[in-house]
């Protein structure tokens, strides 16, 4: 919450908490701008607990995960997605026709391991919608949020870490995977 910008809003309510209140602070990621910002909330004397492989281990995005921000109109979203998803995928899978029919022919040789894709979308409908429009233009998506039963979480999770699954459309909340 810290680096979407809540931190005035914070502050704010740290103030109106007991002198003697316990503040715990939760990241998978704690780049220092934030541990900058989330140190004003503390107390002194507070502890760090880091749980990594290695006890120097920087905590960090993998360096084997490309993010991308793309920022547009929000009628212009899915269109982008769509795109994005065309190039990405560009030698992979069979050959289609315009309306998107299977040729028949060989796919091209793919440049390496196939890619797969993980969109994050602000709630449960949002994934819904999206994925049944990936969906209806042909793209294998799946879908994972809190609203799924945690059985079903775990399977979709199993099959996009398999690459079975390779287009997977999630809210924030879906990660709650044992």
């Amino acid at each position: 919450m810290l680096d979407l910008g809540f931190a005035p809003q914070l502050q704010v309510l740290t103030q109106q908490c007991r002198p003697d209140r316990q503040t715990l602070m939760f990241s998978a990621t704690f780049p220092a701008p934030v541990q900058v910002m989330g140190e004003a909330l503390l107390h002194e004397g507070y502890k760090t607990i880091r749980i990594t492989k290695l006890p120097n281990e920087q905590l960090s995005a993998s360096k084997n995960i490309e993010q991308i921000v793309s920022v547009c109109e929000h009628a212009d979203k899915h269109g982008i997605l769509a795109e994005y998803l065309e190039e990405l995928y560009d030698g992979y899978g069979a050959a289609a026709d315009d309306d998107g029919s299977d040729t028949g022919s060989p796919p091209p040789a793919a440049p390496g391991p196939e890619p797969k894709v993980l969109v994050f979308c602000k709630s449960r409908f949002g994934v819904d919608g999206l994925t049944q429009k990936l969906r209806f233009a042909g793209w294998p998506a799946k879908r994972m949020h809190g609203g799924m039963r945690q059985e079903d979480r775990e399977a979709t999770l199993l099959e996009f870490r398999s690459g079975t699954v390779r287009d997977m459309q999630c809210s924030r909340l879906a990660f709650n995977v044992r």
